[in-house]
């Protein structure tokens, strides 16, 4: 399954959820949003969130905001 996750630098839950997937030897997309604003913007354009929270994880069949290792486990 496809999974990217969207992040900035020094966001801890970014890199919680990084760690976990390495930890599962999940195969994943890093995308640093880090003063990507343009990018930023068209992220919550194409999925209709008013509030873009970090780490942003784009799966197949889900997304969502933040750590969520339960959601995570559910995918890998």
């Amino acid at each position: 399954m496809a999974i990217t996750v969207y992040g900035k630098q020094n966001c801890k839950q970014c890199e919680f959820t990084k760690k976990f997937l390495d930890s599962k030897h999940a195969s994943f997309k890093y995308v640093d949003l880090t003063d990507k604003i343009d990018e930023q913007k068209a992220l919550k354009d194409k999925y209709n969130v008013d509030k873009l929270s970090m780490p942003f994880v784009v799966t197949e069949s889900e997304v969502w905001s933040g750590f969520q290792p339960s959601k995570l486990a559910k995918v890998i």
